[in-house]
């Protein structure tokens, strides 16, 4: 293996002990920006994943921290940050693929997290009221 490609697999894992770090220990007050930050780096990975068929082995890493995300938004109940989930998913990840889509993305991602952000106090609600 290359030099380079080896620096590639590292800098991979280093993004990945990153996002599961930050799986473990999110902040309800930085929540949505969290979640949206992980959604896009998974998808970057992804995407360097499949160009370097080296660090494929990575992928299934990648993944499993994709589906925790889905799970934990999901099970928060924010319904709004699960379905802008649905993006690191075939055939969503497709549509990334689109010049249109990839060039509006953080609009959409910034449309995301401010509908998000604003109900966040309805899920914080819903959440007291289901602990009881």
């Amino acid at each position: 293996m290359s030099l380079e490609k080896k620096n590639e697999d590292i800098h991979i894992r280093s993004y990945i002990a990153i996002l599961r770090d930050l799986n473990n220990h999110v902040e309800e007050r930085y929540y949505e920006g969290i979640i949206i930050y992980m959604i896009t780096t998974i998808m970057r990975l992804m995407d360097r994943i499949k160009q370097n068929r080296d660090s494929y082995a990575l992928l299934s890493e990648v993944l499993a921290i994709r589906n925790s995300i889905s799970k934990r938004t999901l099970s928060d109940c924010r319904l709004i940050l699960f379905a802008f989930s649905l993006i690191m998913y075939q055939p969503f990840i497709n549509i990334f693929k689109l010049k249109l889509f990839r060039h509006n993305y953080r609009k959409a991602t910034c449309c995301v997290y401010e509908l998000a952000a604003f109900f966040s106090p309805i899920h914080s609600l819903f959440k007291m009221h289901k602990a009881t």
